[in-house]
Order: C-alpha cells, then structure tokens, then sequence
C-alpha cells in the first residue's frame, strides 16, 4: 500500500476476487436464482477501523452470490503485505453462506485485483508479485488405532476418507495385515468423496500389530496405518523338590503380564491322579 487519504465517512477493501459459473446449471437461493458466484479475500477498513480477521459478509450483486472473508487485519502506507485465496476454498463457503450445497461443482470463471470503496481522496497500491497454483481433486485417508484388548478379544478401526479440492471419486479401501493379526471384511469398502469404513480385527498373541489400509480411486493412492494392541498373561509353575509320603511341598506359580495387561487372575488348581 502506498498512500491513503481519506475524506469524510468512507470504507475500502484491498482485494482478489474469484468467480465462478455452476456448470450445472441455476440454483435458488435467498429469493434469487443465479448461475454465478462472486467471491473476494480483503482487507477492509471501514471508517478508519479495519474489519477483523475471519469477518464474512454476503452480498448480491444483481447477477451472483456474493461472498467476502477478511483475510487481512489491516495495512499502513509504505508497508508490503500479502493476500492468498484459495479457489476451492472460496467456491465452498461461498456456496455454504447461501445454504446451498458445498458440493456443487464449480469452473473458475474469472480473477479480479484491486481497490474499491467511496468517500476517499486517494488510494495507491502496488500488486508486485501475483503466484497462481493449482490443486487437483484428491483424497485424504486416515485411520484410528483401537483400545487395546485381550487375546480373543477384537479391537475395530476407523477408517475415514476426506474429499480435498473439489474430489468427487470412488475410493476403493484394502488392507494388509501383518502377521499374526488376522481381519475381517471391511465394512464400507468403497467411498464416494468422503465418508467412513471400519475393520475388525484379532490376534492370539500378545502384542502390537500394524494394519496398512490403502485407499485407491484412478491414479491416486493413499495409506494409513492403524496399530492394534493385544495384551495377555503368562503362567509358570515351580516343581517342588522331591518330599516324604504324608510331607508337604510348595510351588511357586508366576504370573506375567505381556503389553499391558491389567486384568484380574483368578487361579484354580486340579490334582492328577499319582503316575
């Protein structure tokens, strides 16, 4: 920003605008029914307070659902600062404000940088360096690690998949056991966009076991690992030294806990038959 002379009551935004057509064709929203969206990042100052960060606001400018977010808390004369949208990001929650469906497809249309605003003398800025990437749709997979449990017992993991930048595939779920732990069928094993999948799974002994699942839609793979825990107990019994018919003998019994185990032992004991 280089310089600002105000006059009077008066507001500005510094901003980068995106918008978007909805190949899909019109939606209805608040009365009006279009088949556009107008979205902006800013900096707003509003008689001489800047609007604070996360601020949102909608608009509708005759033809659009408009949308803005304060994604800047302020600027002074002589100073750099930096503005970044993101294209998915602002199609959403531009989509979301009016109450229509986050999942509506969107096509970027057109960027817009600039200044606006009334009731102000002067307003200068520079945009020096403008960086544009993109983000194809993709997923995110991630899985829980279950409590553990006793052998014999089951412990089940969660697995859930999140649709990133507009990502509206099937992904298809697998997983690879290590060994020693064996696993049922996953339930859910095909996810369209987002959702959640689960897998149980048992061991017979005692120990920690990593389950690898693998999501997979087209080109893309992604993987997550859940570690399921297993504890149990040993027991051991000490031979006590040779004795007289009619003495008595004592044996020690030990009991130890493998990964964990906190359980209560309750010990019963039969005698054989003399051999």
């Amino acid at each position: 920003m280089l310089n600002f002379v105000s006059s009077g009551t008066y507001r500005y935004h510094i901003y980068v605008a995106f918008y978007y057509w909805l190949p899909n064709g019109p939606v209805t929203a608040g009365g009006s029914t279009y088949q556009c969206l107008d979205t902006q990042v800013r900096v707003e100052n509003i008689n001489g307070v800047f609007s604070p960060v996360g601020a949102t606001a909608t608009y509708n400018p005759g033809d659009s659902f408009g949308w803005d977010n304060v994604t800047l808390a302020q600027v002074q004369a002589n100073q750099t600062y930096v503005l970044t949208a993101n294209v998915a990001h602002q199609c959403q929650e531009d989509l979301i404000a009016w109450g229509l469906s986050p999942s509506t497809p969107c096509q970027l249309a057109g960027i817009e940088i600039g200044t606006e605003g009334y009731q102000f003398q002067q307003l200068a800025t520079n945009w020096y360096t403008l960086q544009f990437g993109t983000s194809e749709p993709d997923f995110k997979i991630s899985a829980t690690s279950p409590a553990a449990v006793n052998v014999g017992q089951s412990g089940t993991t969660t697995i859930t998949i999140s649709a990133l930048n507009g990502f509206t595939g099937a992904v298809a779920l697998t997983d690879s056991p290590t060994s020693g732990l064996s696993c049922g069928s996953i339930s859910g094993a095909s996810i369209v966009e987002s959702g959640t999948a689960s897998v149980s799974c048992n061991a017979t002994s005692a120990g920690s076991y990593p389950l690898t699942i693998t999501g997979t839609s087209g080109s893309l793979v992604h993987s997550a690992t859940s570690i399921f825990n297993f504890r149990d107990f040993t027991i051991s019994a000490s031979l006590p030294a040779s004795i007289s018919v009619g003495s008595s003998g004592t044996s020690t019994i030990t009991l130890t806990a493998l990964n964990g185990f906190t359980g209560t032992i309750a010990l019963t004991s039969a005698v054989s038959p003399a051999g």
